[in-house]
């Protein structure tokens, strides 16, 4: 094993541990929801109106952070020295909060055309609708702190400090949860309580991270970051990026719009799925995206081909054998898990049956999802964003059309998150075919003796899953944790077994 890989492997292993407590309060704080609100249409109001400053921040912040500022960061560092790449931070810094700040405040007053716009279905109850307005307005400020923190998490990430900024999430669920939660209890109506804890928990998040950003940059300083040439390199990075993660975010905006004229119900079951499906998408892309983009950055920028593709591969690799026994496993033990985490309070057997139902079509995706989390990085790097751009267009044009089919067909939730994942492998293949032509080959033969290996392991750990309901244990988390330690020891020992006698042939 190589010096960059097993550094690889240790920055990944670094961000997945952090990634996983930040995922794993994740889950907790929708606990929280199901338990006190269930799919009732104040939590259906309440993920409307986070969705919309979320859907600015993965633009503004945490995709042009990572794929038009890091590189660019990385390259001054490198080429001009740590005072000059300091001085961009801070103008970036100043970009950022300025941005975020003024589409806060357009968007606290745009509150009533923007949810009519995201959830026209909900304008057929107006105490919901009046009550997504509301929740809008409170919830818009939460872009500009979460904008910050996305910012100082891209700063320790170019200097190889993963395990911190992949933690800090969980310090953001942790304040939401317990203020959230106690504070619910006294606002009227209740769920604003659950706003003032994501509020409360933005602010945490960003005083978490500041530290951090002022060990590596030094101080903060609002600068003038108009006409400054490294900032326009920057800009000219990030337009086709904020068109293509635009595209790309446009279909989570599709999936709502079209969820409020589907069942009653189908948001929430959607928005819960999702969070049990983005545990593993985190563990395994987000934390290899993440730290594969500055090797890859230094990579392309010392014209290094070879290194590259290497990277590439290997995160690939690691993606794969870790990703599609995670989607198998949440198939098979969707309901399972579903009744575990939420089916307690307010989360009706009913519930638990829709939300299982959507789980699975999205667990569908997710190697494709953790391979898109590598892939469209590595255009990013190379400084070719406007490749994404064009697949991520195709995949929203293709997400709608299937929505529209799955809304005919009355599919419900189940559909939508169904056309998802189809869109998300379509982007796979669009992505993977055009890298290689650019790169060569992925050390193709390699990968599919490892495929072979990982399939083979998930069919051995797929029959154990139906032999095991052979087995009379009524306790469902006992019987969960059991299937799960059990599932994944075999998973590990054959898939390891079969790949060691495959690349030995």
């Amino acid at each position: 094993m190589t010096e960059k890989k097993r550094g690889l492997g240790k920055n990944a292993i670094l961000m997945s541990v952090g990634v996983f407590f930040s995922r794993l309060t994740g889950l907790f704080r929708e606990q929280s929801f199901a338990f006190l609100f269930g799919t009732s249409p104040a939590t259906q109001a309440f993920v409307v109106a986070f969705r919309l400053p979320n859907f600015f921040r993965d633009i503004l912040a945490e995709n042009i952070a990572s794929a038009a500022f890091l590189p660019t960061y990385v390259g001054i560092r490198e080429k001009k020295g740590k005072k000059e790449s300091c001085n961009f931070a801070n103008a970036v810094f100043s970009m950022v909060l300025t941005a975020s700040a003024a589409i806060s405040i357009i968007g606290i007053f745009l509150a009533f055309p923007l949810c009519r716009f995201i959830a026209p279905g909900f304008a057929e109850d107006l105490s919901k609708f009046n009550l997504t307005v509301s929740l809008t307005r409170w919830l818009f400020p939460f872009l500009t702190l979460i904008s910050i923190a996305a910012f100082f998490q891209a700063i320790q990430n170019a200097e190889n400090k993963f395990f911190v900024p992949a933690v800090s999430t969980a310090v953001l669920n942790i304040v939401f949860i317990i203020f959230g939660w106690q504070l619910s209890r006294i606002t009227d109506p209740p769920i604003l309580g659950m706003a003032f804890g994501a509020l409360l928990g933005g602010a945490a998040t960003v005083l978490f991270l500041a530290p951090g950003y002022l060990k590596s940059i030094g101080h903060i300083k609002l600068i003038n970051f108009w006409r400054r040439p490294d900032i326009l390199e920057m800009l000219k990075l990030a337009v086709p990026v904020v068109i293509g993660v635009s595209a790309t975010n446009v279909n989570v905006l599709v999936n709502t719009f079209m969820a409020s004229l589907s069942e009653d119900g189908a948001i929430a079951f959607l928005n819960f799925s999702y969070r049990i499906m983005h545990l593993p998408l985190g563990l395994i892309a987000v934390s290899l995206g993440t730290v594969a983009l500055p090797s890859l950055s230094r990579s392309f920028a010392g014209d290094n081909v070879s290194e590259f593709r290497k990277t590439l591969s290997t995160s690939m690799s690691y993606s794969s054998r870790y990703a599609i026994p995670a989607a198998v496993g949440l198939i098979f033990l969707g309901k399972e898990i579903v009744e575990a985490l939420y089916g307690y309070g307010r989360f009706t057997s009913s519930d638990i049956a829709k939300t299982a139902f959507a789980l699975s079509a999205y667990s569908f995706g997710i190697p494709a999802f953790s391979l898109n989390r590598i892939l469209a990085p590595a255009f990013y790097a190379r400084k070719e964003p406007k490749v994404p751009v064009k697949f991520g267009i195709v995949s929203v044009c293709v997400n709608i059309i299937l929505n529209l089919l799955a809304l005919y067909f009355e599919l419900g939730a189940f559909g939508i998150a169904l056309s998802a994942s189809i869109a998300g492998y379509l982007q796979t293949f669009m992505l993977a075919i055009a890298m290689r032509n650019r790169i060569g080959r992925f050390e193709g033969k390699k990968l599919l003796r490892q495929m072979f290996a990982i399939i083979a392991g998930c069919v051995v750990m797929s029959m154990w899953f139906f032999l095991s309901d052979l087995f009379s244990i009524h306790f469902v988390i006992l019987k969960l944790s059991v299937d799960i330690i059990s599932g994944t020891l075999l998973y590990l020992l054959s898939e390891k077994i079969i790949r060691e006698q495959v690349l030995s042939c």
